[in-house]
């Protein structure tokens, strides 16, 4: 046992559920996590709901299972790493320090399509490099962000707002992406399937989340109107075909993979959510079970 305290049980599992305190002043809900907390305490597990950034000590638990510090890599990506250092130094951090490393810049797409993955199709900007947009509508993202900051959608005749925006993100040290806006997404939604300990677990889809002749500067909704979904085979195929291109150093606890339906209703890979999912748990039956069952089999010994 990693915890010092000595008035818990050393036998008892430790487990630190790794959140937010400012998740409402963002808009945001985690509604997988007590849950979570709930369905391991009725485990035997000593779980907790932890902030990022409430000078926790680390080594008093077992695992850290990155659940919601989301303020941490949204508003402060070059913290990020080094503060999953800090963690690491001190106990298991899931999904593994390696993947997250991986995974922060959205250039892994690029392996993704030399594997044979279908992606949707993404020009990436360096900073100082020209910018060319696609034809038709397109968005203009950062290469490391999350809940859709600093993103936007825009018409052809927006190419001068759309170099504008690439020229703050520039400013900023930050390189750019460019993708085709995806129709059907207003229409059929996206899709996003959840993975646990590597196995599909269920899948949702939920509303377009940018607006029209709506600036990056504005906060956009964090997954709207998500409903359970069945997702087809070539979703399921495309969805396994893209965690196997990744090839990610470190077992998965946790992976979601987003995908949106081209022109000719073929999936294509959005992007791959591995460092704190939302894994919409209450969407499928069983799904918080599963998720504490998998967290308890990373537990460094098993329950008695």
């Amino acid at each position: 046992m990693k915890h010092g305290d000595q008035d818990r049980d050393q036998d008892t599992p430790t487990v630190a559920l790794v959140t937010s305190d400012r998740l409402a002043e963002h808009g945001w809900q985690d509604l997988d996590s007590h849950l979570v907390q709930e369905a391991l305490v009725r485990r035997g597990v000593d779980a907790r709901l932890i902030p990022w950034d409430g000078g926790c000590r680390w080594q008093d638990f077992d695992v850290a299972v990155l659940r919601s510090p989301w303020d941490l890599f949204v508003f402060h990506p070059e913290e990020l790493l080094p503060w999953v250092a800090e963690v690491e130094a001190g106990t298991t951090v899931l999904n593994p320090p390696n993947v997250i490393r991986q995974v922060m810049d959205k250039r892994y797409l690029e392996r993704l399509a030399v594997a044979g993955v279908a992606i949707v199709p993404t020009r990436f900007v360096d900073v100082g490099q020209p910018v060319e947009f696609p034809a038709g509508e397109f968005v203009v993202k950062p290469v490391t962000s999350g809940a859709a900051r600093d993103t936007a959608r825009y018409r052809p005749e927006q190419a001068d707002a759309a170099r504008a925006h690439v020229a703050y993100l520039h400013r900023s040290g930050r390189a750019a992406m460019i993708q085709p806006y995806v129709a059907s997404v207003d229409i059929v939604g996206e899709r996003s399937l959840m993975f646990v300990n590597g196995v599909f677990d269920h899948a949702i889809v939920k509303q377009a989340a940018l607006a029209p002749d709506a600036s990056y500067e504005v906060r956009h909704p964090l997954h709207p109107r998500p409903q359970a979904h069945e997702p087809s085979d070539r979703e399921l195929d495309l969805a396994h075909a893209a965690l196997d291109a990744f090839a990610p150093d470190g077992d998965l606890l946790s992976a979601r993979v987003d995908m949106l339906l081209d022109a000719q209703g073929a999936p294509r890979v959005l992007e791959l959510e591995l460092v704190a999912p939302v894994l919409f748990l209450p969407h499928s039956d069983g799904a918080v079970e599963r998720f504490a069952d998998a967290i308890i089999a990373r537990l460094p010994a098993a329950l008695p």
